[in-house]
């Protein structure tokens, strides 16, 4: 990937969605479904960012959760800025990062409740923050009920590593009622990837390092991590993992066996990417992130991956696209094909645009913005300082 000297940010434009799971069930939607849409109802969003509180908020990764149950989402920046919402008249936000206590050094933060108290805890991913800062570890917070959160971390069974961690992600796999934690650990300075770490909730407040037990290590040939994503593809309602990694690596599905343990299905369901051999090696994309979603209402779950492809340099002709990967269920062996050349949803080359204009997505996030019972997709980008950078609504 193009190192950039300038830091990248990019700016939060608030806008009001309605909320939706980010997992659907098997089945969902099925039902009064239609193979073609009758009428394309295009939403109109207004940008309310300065009325709402959140002018010159900037960061990188931005998380929705009700840490005080009062049924309004709040805002958590970058796993280190917290933003409560005052709910109606207003909706507007309040920085209280300074009285929750959560001002630490690290990269992200993700909504789950480990210990079923019915508030949400923080895990928040860290590592280094670029390439002249220190490496910090991880940590998790505990929600207190009060406003304030704690660093549970040690107490917690040393939920942590000084890997440089890019996400993490909560899922009961094993459904005995508990969240367990995956985390997707990124590369060293030499672009060697860094083991990603597999915690299991034990029930009583504490996690193990269940990596080995549940099949998930990566040892040998560990793969620099960028993305999680949990979702039953198969309809066993057992939930199975992607792991979108990066660097030109191909990307993971491993499958749940029933909860005690997980098998690599990568390449035998086409969901690893598209290999291209060069000098004797095998290379694929630039993985950032990834979704499922049925985005065709056929009960199983599909999977957008989203790739930051470079188009004209040396790694250019070997990076994947971003690709829509649709699940054909049992009937087709659960095996993944790549429609996005059919979707709508374009791969463009910029003439004379800087490197012929990279796909510079970033990550994706499915929702129904106009109630119209399908599944819409939302692209953000990384950079804010070439032209041809945008976000994108399917």
């Amino acid at each position: 990937m193009r190192r950039r000297s300038r830091e990248t940010r990019l700016h939060i434009i608030l806008i009001i969605l309605i909320v939706i799971p980010p997992v659907w069930p098997p089945g969902a939607g099925r039902e009064g479904s239609t193979s073609t849409r009758q009428t394309t109802l295009v939403p109109h969003f207004t940008n309310v960012t300065g009325e709402v509180g959140l002018a010159g908020v900037r960061g990188n990764f931005f998380s929705w959760g009700d840490y005080n149950r009062d049924g309004y989402p709040d805002l958590l920046v970058n796993g280190r800025r917290l933003f409560k919402n005052s709910g109606p008249p207003s909706f507007s936000f309040m920085d209280v990062t300074s009285h929750a206590g959560i001002d630490r050094p690290v990269n992200s933060g993700t909504w789950g409740d480990y210990d079923n108290d019915g508030y949400l805890d923080i895990y928040c991913p860290a590592g280094r923050l670029s390439s002249d800062h220190p490496t910090h570890p991880d940590i998790l917070w505990h929600n207190n009920g009060d406003g304030t959160f704690t660093d549970v971390t040690q107490a917690a069974g040393g939920v942590r590593d000084t890997y440089s961690s890019a996400a993490a992600a909560w899922c009961d796999y094993d459904r005995d009622g508990d969240l367990d934690l995956y985390v997707a650990n990124y590369e060293n300075a030499s672009y060697v990837g860094y083991p990603d770490v597999f915690w299991i909730n034990t029930g009583e407040g504490t996690f193990v390092n269940g990596t080995l037990q549940a099949g998930l290590s990566e040892e040998d040939d560990p793969l620099p991590g960028r993305g999680v994503a949990w979702g039953d593809f198969n309809g066993d309602f057992w939930p199975d993992l992607y792991v979108s990694n990066y660097r030109l690596k191909r990307n993971y599905l491993y499958q749940n066996l029933r909860g005690v343990s997980f098998v690599e299905v990568g390449l035998l369901s086409d969901a690893a990417g598209h290999p291209k051999e060069r000098a004797g090696g095998l290379y694929y994309g630039h993985s950032v992130g990834a979704c499922w979603g049925d985005y065709d209402n056929d009960g199983d779950l599909d999977l957008w991956v989203t790739n930051l492809a470079h188009k004209d340099i040396y790694r250019g002709p070997l990076c994947d696209d971003s690709m829509l990967l649709e699940n054909p269920g049992v009937e087709g062996d659960y095996l993944f094909r790549d429609v996005r050349a059919s979707s709508g949803i374009p791969v463009k080359r910029i003439p004379g645009a800087l490197f012929g204009g990279d796909e510079l997505f970033v990550g994706c996030a499915f929702g129904d913005v106009n109630s119209d019972g399908y599944l819409d997709l939302y692209l953000p980008q990384i950079y804010n300082d070439v032209d041809y950078a945008y976000s994108f609504l399917y």
